[in-house]
C-alpha cells in the first residue's frame, strides 16, 4: 500500500470512528482490516472521493441495522422477554437493554 493510500485509509478511520454510532460506520471500525479497506479506497487521492466510495456499503448497512432494531421492538411488543427464575442457578439475567432485544431477536429468527 503506498503512502497516499495509508493516508487514506487512517482517514477513513478516523471519519469511521467519529460517526460510530451514526448507522453503519461501525461496521468499518469493527470488521475491516487496513488492507480491506485499502482495496476500497483504490487510486482515491481525497477523503471526500474515498468516503463516497463506502457510502453505499454504509447505508446498507444502517438499513440493516435499522430494520432490527425495529424488528427487536415489535418482538418485544409481541412476546414481552420472560423473567428469570431467581433462584435456578443458571438463570439467565433479564434482557434489558435494546442491544440484548436485537441480539435476541436475531438469535430467535436465526433458529439459535
Amino acid at each position: 500500500m503506498n503512502a497516499t493510500t495509508a493516508a487514506l485509509v487512517e482517514q477513513v478511520k478516523a471519519h469511521a470512528l467519529e460517526h460510530y454510532n451514526d448507522g453503519g460506520w461501525d461496521v468499518l471500525v469493527e470488521c475491516w482490516s487496513d488492507e480491506e479497506l485499502a482495496e476500497v479506497v483504490g487510486k482515491k487521492r481525497t477523503l471526500r472521493s474515498a468516503l463516497a466510495e463506502f457510502a453505499p456499503l454504509v447505508s446498507v448497512w444502517a438499513e440493516r441495522q435499522a430494520d432490527a432494531v425495529i424488528s427487536a421492538g415489535e418482538v418485544q411488543q409481541a412476546a414481552p422477554t420472560a423473567q428469570p427464575v431467581a433462584d435456578h442457578p443458571q438463570a439467565p439475567a433479564a434482557r434489558t437493554s435494546l442491544e440484548d432485544q436485537v441480539v435476541a431477536w436475531w438469535d430467535a429468527r436465526c433458529g439459535r
